[in-house]
C-alpha cells in the first residue's frame, strides 16, 4: 500500500513540475498575439504575391521597361533594335510561358541573343 502512494505522490510531483513548466514557458517565451514585430509569411502566398506584383502594369522609378507588363508598341517604341516583330514575339513568349522571372529570360525570345540583349539590358526590368 505504501508503495502505491509513493508512486501516486511521485506521479501527482511530476505532473505539478510539468504544469510550472509550462506556466513558466507560456510567461517568458511565448510572444503576445498581438505583438507587431511577428510576421507569419506563407510561402505559396509570397509566390503569389510576387507573381501579382510582376504582372503589374507599373513602371519602376528608375525608369526602365517592365517587360511583363508592356505592349508591343511600348517594347518596339522603348528599346533599342526591337521593332515590332520582335516585340510581339516577346509578347507572345510571355503569354504562353507566364511572367519573365529575370531579365536574363528575355533571351530565350527568338531574335534577342547576346548582342541585343547587352543594348537592351539597361532598359528593361521585371
Amino acid at each position: 500500500m505504501d508503495s502505491q502512494k509513493k508512486q501516486i505522490r511521485f506521479l501527482v510531483a511530476v505532473a505539478l513540475i510539468l504544469c510550472a513548466g509550462v506556466v513558466f514557458y507560456n510567461i517568458f517565451f511565448i510572444p503576445e498575439v498581438d505583438a507587431p514585430n511577428i510576421v507569419y509569411i506563407d510561402s505559396e502566398m509570397e509566390k503569389n504575391n510576387e507573381l501579382a506584383s510582376i504582372s503589374k502594369n507599373e513602371t519602376p522609378n528608375d525608369g526602365k521597361i517592365n517587360i511583363n507588363s508592356c505592349s508591343a508598341e511600348e517594347l518596339s517604341k522603348s528599346l533599342p533594335g526591337v521593332g515590332m516583330s520582335i516585340a510581339e514575339r516577346i509578347v507572345k513568349k510571355r503569354e504562353e510561358n507566364g511572367p519573365f522571372l529575370n531579365i536574363d529570360d528575355i533571351k530565350n525570345v527568338n531574335g534577342i541573343g547576346k548582342k541585343k540583349f547587352e543594348k537592351i539590358k539597361d532598359f528593361i526590368c521585371v
